[in-house]
């Protein structure tokens, strides 16, 4: 059968058979390559409820590199590609496939507001070899405008490739690379003056500066990242000329092998800068970093204060200055450095674990001398280890070093060292502080339980309900295994401790300074001299002191308690194979009443 098409005219030159069945296909053309072929293309998901869309709507639900010229190759710069994906994908989403090799790029990759940046597969970014500029961080508007909003940063890696046109220092031991004059100008990722942030699943490594720095940034989550290898610290969370920080939540995440190795501070895995406040750490990890792991710091000068920061179940390890070099302090813990015109309130440390340090595993400074007050320090149910790693900074090293701090609760804590050459103290402590409570702790192998300095004119000390075994001694380890004084009030209640007679010469000494004491239901064993001794002003009641070493053979104790001073009160106290119950034998004002030798 013969016919003509015309347009959409179909025309028979003679009628088809009776009764035959007509099919008629129509076609159109579609002209690919244009910028409306995907318009003319309909999508469905196919499944019960979909809505057809056209394949245009559904390849722009996402901004891909690629589509902006980005090539990943590792040859070809992908600054300027990248830089026009992220603007286009401003407040959407924008995606980077896997590349070849990695995104090369050359200076700072910028990240608007209520942008959502994922990373597929292993998503390598490199920043071209001596570039001093940042691979990603949020747009800088001036101070005073809207604040950046709503940042997601998922799955990305970046390598920040640190290079050798820095100060004329000794290359990095592992890396090679030195850092610049000016090495806090550079970071793998930096966020600046943002409000809701999620970084999470990413790794930062190989920057001169800091891993991940955040500045003024409010109502954040970085989890499951890992920071190493940086100049500066691992991951930085400050305040800055935007506003503060605060209501942060760092959770499972690493740092390792960061800080400058050839500086006389060190740097830190993680660190907490001037001024933010409620930020929680849990599950972190900070290992092998040169200096400290987890650092809470107020620079000279600054005002800020520091509050409501949460470490709950880290770990510390191993964070040192490499061989033959001295830094200030290698801690697994600590709150260092703070201004005098500054302070740190509500500090808590929880089921926390650090060992393997040349100084402290916690310093709760803030100052050895006049400096910041630390308010409201908590350590509860922390594991610390103390171990001779071959370099001792200052005379001996310490599991939580006390200076300049008022409101401390330390409590349920387990302390042990394995002594070798060095000598440790469990709780040492510097300057004045006040209002100090220990209790419920455990220590084995300690060189001193406690030596700790209060606030003669208001400061309380409670040692309560702990329990000391099995010290060790050491060349500074002090003639007592608990040692407190210079306290307006001293309580000394529960407590269980254990010493050597060779090495010590009273168990518990409340000594110079200490005017008002009260040592209630204690039992000391193994001490030659005074199992209690303090000078006046003290209530003594249903003590128990045994004269009987580890090897179970009988000493000959000059006496249970020592009050050398007046207005005491000794009551009820046992100390059988005592020469006398207490000493002096009387004193003026003493009131003595049923005590047994």
């Amino acid at each position: 059968t013969s016919y003509t098409l015309s347009v959409a005219t179909l025309t028979f030159s003679e009628a088809p058979p009776l009764d035959s069945a007509i099919q008629i296909r129509y076609f159109t053309d579609v002209q690919l390559g244009t910028s409306t072929s995907a318009d003319l293309v309909s999508y469905s998901q196919g499944s019960t409820g979909h809505v057809t869309r056209t394949v245009e709507a559904r390849l722009r639900d996402h901004v891909s590199v690629l589509d902006y010229g980005a090539v990943g190759d590792g040859t070809t710069d992908d600054t300027v590609a990248i830089n026009a994906a992220l603007l286009a994908a401003a407040g959407g989403t924008i995606v980077f496939p896997e590349p070849s090799v990695y995104y090369l790029v050359s200076g700072n990759l910028i990240v608007y507001s209520d942008t959502n940046v994922v990373g597929l597969g292993l998503c390598l970014f490199m920043l071209a070899y001596n570039s001093n500029a940042d691979v990603f961080r949020s747009y800088l508007p001036q101070i005073g405008a809207a604040r950046n909003k709503n940042i997601k940063i998922r799955n990305i890696t970046i390598n920040a490739n640190a290079g050798t046109n820095g100060a004329n220092q000794p290359p990095h031991p592992s890396y090679g690379w030195k850092p610049y004059a000016n090495i806090n100008a550079i970071a793998a990722c930096r966020m600046t003056n943002v409000d809701n942030l999620l970084i999470e699943d990413c790794h930062f490594y190989n920057a001169i500066g800091y891993g991940l720095e955040l500045k003024s940034v409010t109502d954040y989550v970085v989890q499951r990242c890992k920071f190493s290898a940086c100049g500066d610290d691992g991951f930085s969370n400050s305040d800055g000329s935007f506003g503060s920080s605060a209501r942060g939540r760092i959770l499972y995440c690493t740092a390792y092998d960061n800080g400058r190795p050839y500086t006389l501070s060190g740097n830190s895995g993680f660190e907490v800068d001037d001024g933010p406040d409620d930020l929680l750490f849990s599950h972190c990890f900070a290992y092998d970093n040169f200096g400290r792991g987890f650092e809470i710091h107020i620079h000279t000068g600054k005002t800020d204060a520091i509050k409501g920061i949460t470490y709950s179940h880290c770990s510390a390890l191993n964070n040192n200055a490499p061989a033959g070099y001295t830094y200030r302090s290698n801690y697994g813990f600590g709150i260092d450095g703070i201004a005098s015109t500054a302070y740190t309130a509500r500090i808590t440390y929880s089921h926390c674990y650090s060992t393997g340090h040349d100084n402290t595993e916690m310093d709760i400074g803030p100052s050895d001398t006049a400096g910041g007050l630390g308010t409201f320090v908590t350590i509860d149910n922390c594991t610390l280890e103390g171990v001779d790693t071959g370099t001792l900074i200052s005379s001996e090293k310490k599991l939580i070093k006390i200076a300049g701090c008022d409101q401390v609760t330390i409590t349920n804590n387990d302390f042990s060292y394995v002594y070798s050459s060095e000598s440790c103290t469990g709780i040492r402590g510097y300057n004045v502080n006040k209002n100090v409570t220990i209790t419920g702790n455990t220590s084995k192998g300690l060189s001193q339980e406690v030596y700790l300095p209060g606030d003669p004119t208001n400061g309380v000390i409670l040692y309560s309900n702990n329990t000391a075994t099995k010290p060790q001694g050491g060349p500074n380890a002090g003639t007592s295994s608990v040692f407190l004084y210079n306290a307006w009030s001293v309580t000394v209640s529960g407590n269980n401790i254990e010493v050597d007679s060779t090495l010590y010469e009273s168990g518990i000494s409340l000594n110079s300074g200490t005017t008002r004491v009260s040592a209630t239901s204690n039992v000391v064993r193994g001490v030659p001299t005074g199992a209690i001794k303090y000078p006046s002003y003290g209530i003594t009641v249903g003590n128990k002191v045994s004269s009987q070493n580890s090897l179970n053979t009988c000493i000959n104790w000059w006496s249970g308690v020592y009050a050398s001073g007046s207005s005491s009160v000794l009551v009820g106290n046992c100390c059988p194979g005592c020469t006398n119950a207490k000493w002096p034998a009387s004193s003026t004002g003493q009131y003595v009443q049923g005590n047994l030798t």
